[in-house]
């Protein structure tokens, strides 16, 4: 983590959860009392920021992202943990993809859900603009929890990740604005185009893809702070503005 972030890092509480089970380590942070109905966030981070610290998950894209957004500043912001040799999803890398029938739902994913949906119950959360959004391994449990927990969040931002076509006409009917670079040599950009291309087909018009022809696989920050272009618009003032 870059020094200048350790005071903002700061804010986000450190918590666990437990089903009796399994345990979710997680860190949140809470906007300003006075701010009535607060969106909800939900960050999943990468697989170079597992671990059982409860502080690597904030190292990458969240809190330059944090820092340079308002409304984000004025939301409940989730980010779990999840354990080293753990997944958010049941993916196959070398596929790019996700086959939800076919695999069982990890518990860490279970266990997020479950924390997401308590925090949208509560007085101050606006349970009608629930976010998600992750980057790497957490863009496939981005695809992954959106095709399990569609019902939960009214937008979704799943950035260099893959998922399951199959579940194409679920997920046509959430807003997703999904991010990958087409030189990406660690998650095959083939598993986002393969998402995109079957949404489409669902002809539903609540999809956003872009493909950064000159990106690698690093394409967190640049995703998260687009501003736009002639057919897509800036990705969290999009995200923000999306209602279930």
């Amino acid at each position: 983590m870059e020094e200048k972030y350790r005071p903002l890092a700061a804010q986000f509480e450190k918590k666990t959860y437990t089903d009796g089970t399994h345990t979710l380590l997680y860190r949140v942070r809470m906007p300003d009392p006075s701010i009535e109905k607060a969106p909800v966030v939900l960050f999943l981070h990468g697989a170079g920021e597992r671990g059982c610290d409860n502080e690597k998950q904030l190292d990458i894209a969240i809190l330059n992202t944090f820092s340079l957004c308002e409304e984000m500043q004025r939301s409940i912001v989730i980010a779990p943990q999840c354990p080293e040799g753990e997944r958010w999803a049941n993916y196959s890398l070398s596929e790019a993809a996700c086959p939800v029938d076919e695999t069982p739902e990890t518990y860490l994913l279970r266990l997020t859900a479950e924390v997401v949906a308590r925090y949208a119950a509560l007085p101050c959360a606006d349970k009608d603009r629930v976010y998600v959004t992750g980057l790497s391994m957490g863009g496939f449990g981005t695809w992954d929890i959106l095709a399990r927990h569609g019902g939960l969040f009214a937008a979704g931002v799943p950035i260099c990740g893959g998922g399951d076509p199959a579940k194409a006409a679920l997920l046509a009917g959430i807003p997703i604005y999904a991010f990958h670079g087409a030189k990406d040599d660690v998650v095959p950009p083939i598993g986002t185009e393969r998402m995109a291309r079957a949404i489409e087909k669902e002809g539903k018009g609540k999809l956003h893809c872009v493909i950064f022809g000159d990106s690698w696989h690093d394409v967190w920050d640049r995703a998260l702070a687009y501003t736009g272009s002639e057919t897509d618009p800036p990705t969290l003032k999009w995200m923000f503005e999306q209602r279930k």
